[in-house]
């Protein structure tokens, strides 16, 4: 598949990450393929994954300090209230995966993309985004306050509840997405790509009253 611009490597040219396996830290894991491995609950410090291809994986409640993914697939793994502290993420692509609870505060990300993915309730407080997309995610609740978004694209995507306060969101495009409830403040709104009926919605956040003016027919 091709993740961020580039080609991943081929099944073939991975080897099978050992099953039963225990993440290690301070370990670069590199041309692997994991399917269907449990590390859920695990703990580390400064674990790399680079040119890997993660099918199924479980990764719930992982507690993870300084966390690197470069060049990745993830597909179909379990994220669930994982803790992963200061994550920085590299052309990867994260597929139909189960991030709910995610807590991704301070996280880094470039070129990657999230698609079909759950992340209710995610946190991405003081994180970092440049050239990111969400397709078709779920981002119920998710917070984002103080997150660089300059550019990020969310399509199709539910954002309702989601928290953007103090984020920076100049040139991020939230067209055709749910924001019922969303909630942001006037500085964090500015350069944001919308559509009319979304500009109504945030002008009535900021205090403002949209009316048709009254005009009389003679």
């Amino acid at each position: 598949g091709l993740v961020g611009g580039r080609a991943c490597r081929g099944a073939a040219e991975l080897s099978v990450f050992p099953a039963e396996a225990q993440l290690a830290s301070h370990h670069r894991y590199n041309l692997l393929i994991c399917h269907q491995h449990n590390f859920s609950g695990q703990s580390t410090e400064h674990t790399v994954f680079d040119q890997c291809r993660l099918e199924q994986v479980d990764f719930s409640t992982t507690d993870f300090d300084i966390f690197e993914l470069n060049d990745l697939e993830l597909q179909e793994c379990d994220l669930a209230n994982a803790a992963w502290r200061k994550v920085m993420i590299y052309r990867t692509e994260l597929c139909a995966c189960r991030a709910v609870g995610l807590n991704a505060n301070e996280a880094f990300m470039k070129d990657v993309i999230f698609r079909d993915t759950n992340l209710m309730l995610a946190q991405f407080r003081f994180a970092e985004f440049k050239s990111v997309r969400f397709e078709n995610c779920n981002l119920k609740g998710a917070d984002f306050q103080n997150a660089d978004l300059r550019g990020v694209v969310f399509e199709n995507c539910d954002l309702s509840e989601a928290e953007f306060s103090f984020a920076n969101l100049k040139n991020a495009d939230i067209r055709g997405c749910e924001i019922k409830n969303v909630r942001a403040n006037g500085e964090s709104l500015k350069g944001l790509i919308v559509e009319p009926f979304q500009a109504a919605y945030f002008a009535g956040l900021l205090g403002l009253q949209v009316k048709w003016a009254d005009k009389e027919i003679v």
